[in-house]
């Protein structure tokens, strides 16, 4: 029978991602579908829907768009927040699984996502970190979808916030085009980090059922 904690020499616990991995897929999948729903409203608006759409059916679609406001940022918290937690344990795991010197420490890699000019560039460099600790002996490679990540969420953040402030200035249908592509860039970013994620995860409860110690 596996265990879901292990204890090793280097004071980190093996733990089962699976729980916080699940709840993260979920809220990724609304957040995805979120984001979906306000790239499809944004078109609509960029190709003047109300003058072709039936006025209820335009009337429904502004609607629509006021429900998911008012939704998107507290899944966004979520999801961030789950985010954080997976990171904390499958980085804890990996130190578990084979000691290394090399890897960031879980708290220092939460950390990095608050501390200003490092976020910009160190939780990519984790995450590869992580990735190469946990597909070390297989060799198995990321093949630039780390970098692809983190690319389409900083241009996700830079628009969100160019948008915000711009808000009360700025053209109209600029303003729609801007945000429109930063709803495709977080798509992006969620469907990219869903994958690094799944891959590490798989993998890490492949190393930890092989253990001796796992039997």
């Amino acid at each position: 029978m596996t265990e879901t904690y292990v204890e090793t020499q280097t004071g980190h616990r093996w733990r089962d991602p699976r729980p916080v991995w699940r709840a993260l897929a979920l809220f990724y999948g609304v957040e995805i579908l979120v984001y979906l729903l306000f790239t499809l409203y944004g078109a609509l608006v960029l190709s003047q829907a109300q003058y072709w759409l039936p006025p209820d059916l335009a009337v429904v679609a502004d609607s629509a768009s006021l429900a998911l406001n008012r939704i998107a940022v507290p899944i966004f918290i979520i999801c961030a927040g789950l985010t954080m937690a997976l990171t904390y344990i499958l980085i804890a795991n990996a130190h578990a699984l084979e000691p290394s010197t090399k890897l960031t420490k879980p708290a220092m890699a939460i950390a990095s996502y608050f501390i200003p000019l490092i976020c910009l560039f160190m939780p990519p460099a984790v995450m590869g970190q992580l990735w190469r600790a946990t597909f070390g002996a297989s060799g198995r490679q990321p093949h630039g979808i780390i970098a692809l990540w983190w690319s389409a969420f900083l241009i996700a953040a830079f628009i969100g916030t160019w948008a915000a402030f711009a808000e009360s200035s700025a053209d109209a249908s600029k303003l729609v085009r801007g945000q429109t592509l930063g709803f495709v860039s977080r798509i992006i970013a969620a469907s990219t980090l869903l994958y690094i994620f799944s891959s590490i995860v798989s993998q890490q409860l492949l190393s930890q059922r092989s253990r001796p110690e796992a039997t």
